[in-house]
């Protein structure tokens, strides 16, 4: 396809993603899926990571950028409430994240047939990125 075909077909051809950031791990999962149907495979998402809430340290976090600007000053005590309109924001302690990779991990690997499994890691029930 040439530039102009790609412009006026993208909205076709990204599948009604929003982002590119999510179009490309759409790509990688439906690769994953239909060319890996011989392996163990584990795929798991988590919503906005932010510090921990108990290992290695309550309030642990390496990098204060994206949601970690406001993760990091309630982790750490300065910050006792922060005010989110139009709905919430589904966080997710790091080290539940890091603790579900290993748990989902070893599930898959005590399969005996290849599968292919995604876990979405959150703290809420509902969709986190469906803002009132």
């Amino acid at each position: 396809m040439d530039r102009n075909e790609i412009a006026k077909n993208e909205k076709q051809l990204i599948c009604g993603h929003v982002f590119g950031y999510t179009y490309v791990k759409s790509l990688a999962e439906r690769h994953l899926a239909r060319y890996g149907k011989k392996l163990k495979i584990v795929i798991n998402r988590p919503s906005m990571v932010i510090h921990t809430c108990k290992e290695p340290f309550p309030g642990w976090i390496d990098t204060i950028s994206a949601v970690g600007t406001v993760s990091y000053p309630l982790g750490m005590g300065f910050l006792r409430t922060y005010y989110l309109p139009n709905g919430y924001r589904d966080f997710i302690p790091a080290d539940i994240v890091s603790n579900s990779i290993i748990v989902s991990t070893a599930y898959i690997g005590q399969q005996t047939d290849p599968c292919f499994q995604i876990y979405h890691n959150s703290s809420t029930v509902s969709s986190p990125f469906l803002w009132h």
